[in-house]
């Protein structure tokens, strides 16, 4: 289970979203991360070798038929991730609602600490 709490100061209530990852999802996100990270900073270097101005690269990848991630590579080869679960429910207990959460957003500023995370929960 990944939950991240946010917060803006604009916005007075912060908010959390979760996404739960079975272990075999865990695992392929751990490898297949790495590989991705690889392959995307290739690409980058390739692009810029051209002289083309770099823009930032994203590409998929699935974990499941319901879950995936989007990995978003910047021009510092920072990479932020955006979890994505089609079927996840989450009940609001303040409100008593349901609400439909389809994704999870980690800034590449956190993702190192994430990662670690689910490594420790997964190894």
């Amino acid at each position: 289970m990944l939950e991240r709490e946010y917060s803006t100061p604009d916005i007075p209530t912060p908010w959390k979203r979760k996404i739960s990852l079975t272990v075999t999802e865990a695992k392929k996100l751990i490898n297949g991360v790495k590989e991705m990270i690889n392959s995307m900073i290739d690409r980058k270097d390739s692009i810029i070798q051209l002289g083309v101005e770099f823009i930032p690269l994203r590409e998929i990848l699935n974990l499941s038929k319901n879950h995936y991630v989007v990995l978003t590579l910047l021009g510092d080869e920072s990479v932020s991730l955006m979890f994505t679960n089609h079927w996840s429910w989450i009940r609001d207990t303040k409100e008593g609602k349901d609400e439909y959460a389809t994704s999870l957003f980690i800034p590449a500023t956190f993702v190192d600490e994430v990662m670690d995370e689910i490594i420790i929960r997964v190894l």
